[in-house]
């Protein structure tokens, strides 16, 4: 008879307590930001006149990696890196058999049979999607041997590039098995990848449309790991924060599909998203301000002010405006 895991607070609780070390480490080796500009930064600028765009050029992520520790780390930590990734992955795995009512076996060979055979019930985040079980049991069943050779015999080397190699050789005779390369970037898809996955489930983070776009987009360049095919088609995903100048107090005549196309035309292979911040002026002097997130704005365009309150989203002017 199948049990049906409760994943309650003891067991979130439970699964906190066996990744926090690993998962801590991996925070602060890449640097996690859901969004990548400030709170005051708005890359994408809509000034009164009504005349096109001016993209204004900040600089798109969590962090320089170089210049501080990290990169120092990364250029010989990556097999480091790869293994403590995989450990986050291996003791969610156990996790998920445990709370299934299957004790795991000891090696990574039997609890792939164990995950086959058994067919284990996943948290309701990673249930509701199934493209993201099917790779998270690719990744696992692909990299456990490169693993294991990385820490019991060195058979890997690492570039100039960052780029990490891995043979598998059969320890009884010798013989070649299988091999493959992990690239920086693809590494830290991996590493991100498996972090968020386990914040999600834990709740300690909420996905949001963005979010889930990065998860997918990983995913989908990390296809040589979990081999599931087809791809999810995901293109990057771009989040940026537009801000639009406007004396019309009406927001209902903002066309918010025109600027969507106008972030989409400067970014033309990103899959955009957008945060709307729309100041009314007067004579260059902000009188009402409002803010908009892009996860109401993915509602659906053009129309999508008529099916919300705006007073909802009025918000404080903010100090030291650039009028540009």
């Amino acid at each position: 008879m199948t049990h049906s895991p409760t994943y309650d607070a003891d067991a979130i609780l439970l699964l906190a307590e066996k990744i926090k070390y690993e998962g801590k480490l991996l925070e602060e080796v890449y640097p996690l930001d859901p969004k990548p500009y400030s709170s005051s930064s708005y890359p994408v600028v809509y000034l009164v006149d009504g005349s096109e765009p001016k993209f204004v050029n900040y600089v798109e992520g969590a962090g320089n990696l170089f210049g501080d520790w990290r990169s120092g780390f990364l250029a010989d930590g990556t097999p480091l890196v790869l293994v403590v990734t995989f450990k986050l992955l291996d003791m969610f795995i156990e996790w998920v058999l445990k709370m299934n009512r299957i004790e795991p076996e000891f090696g990574f060979t039997g609890k792939i049979k164990q995950l086959k055979k058994s067919n284990p019930t996943f948290p309701r985040f990673i249930e509701e999607r199934p493209w993201l079980k099917e790779r998270i049991l690719g990744l696992y069943k692909t990299l456990a041997p490169y693993r294991s050779v990385i820490i019991h015999r060195p058979d890997f080397q690492i570039d100039g590039n960052g780029f990490l190699q891995i043979t598998d050789y059969d320890l009884k005779n010798g013989s070649f098995i299988s091999e493959i390369e992990i690239n920086p970037t693809e590494l830290q898809q991996f590493s991100l990848t498996i972090v968020s996955v386990v914040r999600y489930v834990s709740g300690d983070w909420h996905i949001d449309p963005y979010q889930e776009k990065v998860l997918r987009h990983n995913l989908d360049n990390l296809v040589n790991f979990h081999g599931i095919t087809p791809a999810l088609g995901q293109r990057q995903p771009l989040y940026t924060k537009v801000r639009l100048f406007s004396q019309d107090t009406d927001i209902q005549h903002i066309d918010t599909f025109k600027i969507y196309e106008d972030v989409a035309k400067h970014y033309p292979d990103r899959d955009c998203m957008f945060d709307l911040q729309v100041l009314i002026v007067r004579e260059r002097v902000a009188v009402d301000a409002f803010f908009f997130p892009c996860t109401d704005l993915e509602k659906g365009y053009p129309e999508w002010s008529n099916n919300i309150n705006i007073d909802d989203f009025r918000v404080k002017i903010p100090d030291n405006i650039d009028f540009l």
